[in-house]
């Protein structure tokens, strides 16, 4: 089969990708960014700390149900103390406290839009608020 000429190659994506990083790393160093509190959503602890989110995002969708509809009455007294003394109401109380650390993050993350990243504050804001704002809540 032909390839695809609407496609780009592999080393045009890459090239493409490398000028971005360029463009970020100059934008940083050059003090161009509008605010040193902003992490670019390219940042590769921000993209660890997005597969982080993913593995907690996977935990609270199988544990969360199976603890909902398997967990003893909670109308009894000392089943509701065993339940929050229990490992896993401990891992769910800071898994939401990470989900909630990760919503902060994303108001100050700059997305990469149409092959560029924008600094301006309002605008990562906005940005955030129109998009995924309302699903990570």
């Amino acid at each position: 089969a032909a390839p695809d000429a609407s496609r780009p190659s592999a080393q045009l994506m890459r090239a493409t990708w490398d000028e971005h990083l360029e463009k970020e790393a100059e934008a940083m160093s050059t003090g161009d960014a509008d605010s040193v509190f902003l992490i670019s959503s390219l940042n590769t602890l921000r993209r660890w700390w997005d597969v982080a989110m993913l593995v907690f995002l996977i935990w609270t969708l199988l544990v969360v149900p199976l603890s909902i509809a398997f967990y003893e009455d909670l109308l009894d007294r000392s089943a509701l103390v065993a339940y929050f003394r229990s490992p896993e109401r401990t891992i769910n109380v800071y898994v939401d406290t990470l989900f909630m650390i990760d919503i902060l993050l994303n108001w100050i993350t700059v997305p990469l839009l149409r092959g560029t990243l924008n600094f301006d504050p309002r605008e990562v804001a906005g940005n955030y608020l129109r998009g995924w704002f309302l699903i990570d809540l």
